[in-house]
């Protein structure tokens, strides 16, 4: 393990740990990753040490590659690791900062985000995988907007209350979860809640390219818009329009504002109800 204790600000090069090393920083401000950093343990930056009110945590020119969990805290600076390259493979955390923009190459794993500024976090930004942003605690911001890439991304919600999935735009919205400032998304064509009684509402003209999938509680899919077709072929799952891959672990289905049509196959069951309006069941 490393660690690096200065009451100023910390301008890294090539950084490498093995075997599990972690790389432990107290600065007294600003701390950035010139160069390629390859961290095989836990990454911990703290630039709002040794007395000091924080400092910008930046990759101004290298890419951040940490096996193990990590977490920032720039005081009221801003965090800005924004090379497409960087990839956290664990949990990331960010404990106290302004401004907060992260890019991650694969997939994006956050514990937490405590910002007073903005928070942008991208993910996908290698080579269009199928990639998740996985919302693990709060995050709290002025504004916070997430993207994936193409149309085989995850956004999964955290393990909180409620979880409201707004869609209204092809596989863009909202994400409003107990306790965490409002989400924008975009480029996420799959949607997974958690263990809250959470929603899932389509508006008029927007669609989602991927799948839609409830979590443990009792959970609701709403379309609002006109005519849909509806098939319920599994135990909470079917397809609908305007969900272009299938809906599960869904207990209540909520129709549009036309004659929508509601078809249960044998193997196809609901726990909870169908609202159906106009609707023809």
């Amino acid at each position: 393990d490393v660690f690096i204790d200065d009451n100023n600000g910390i301008t890294f090069g090539a950084v490498t740990t093995s075997g599990g090393g972690t790389l432990d920083v107290d600065a007294g401000g600003a701390v950035d990753f010139s160069g390629a950093a390859s961290i095989t343990g836990n990454l911990n930056v703290d630039t709002n040490a040794n007395g000091g009110t924080g400092g910008n945590i930046t990759d101004s020119t290298g890419s951040l590659v940490v096996t193990g969990t990590t977490t920032l805290d720039a005081g009221t600076s801003d965090v800005v690791l924004d090379e497409d390259a960087n990839d956290f493979i664990s949990a990331l955390t960010v404990t106290a900062a302004n401004d907060v923009t992260l890019h991650d190459a694969n997939s994006l794993t956050v514990a937490g985000v405590t910002s007073t500024g903005n928070v942008v976090l991208n993910i996908d930004r290698g080579t269009d995988i199928a990639a998740t942003l996985t919302i693990n605690g709060v995050i709290t911001g002025g504004t916070v907007t997430v993207s994936g890439n193409g149309t085989n991304d995850t956004l999964i919600a955290p393990n909180v209350a409620s979880n409201v999935f707004t869609v209204n735009k092809t596989d863009g919205g909202t994400l409003a979860s107990t306790g965490n400032t409002l989400v924008s998304f975009a480029s996420f064509a799959n949607l997974t809640s958690a263990a809250g009684a959470d929603t899932f509402t389509i508006n008029p003209g927007a669609t989602l390219s991927g799948n839609i999938v409830g979590g443990l509680n009792t959970d609701t899919l709403v379309l609002t818009d006109g005519t849909n077709t509806w098939e319920i072929n599994a135990v909470g799952g079917g397809t609908v329009t305007d969900v272009i891959g299938t809906y599960a672990g869904i207990e209540n289905l909520t129709g549009g504002s036309d004659d929508d049509s509601f078809t249960f196959t044998n193997d196809g069951s609901l726990a909870g109800a169908v609202e159906i309006g106009r609707a023809h069941v």
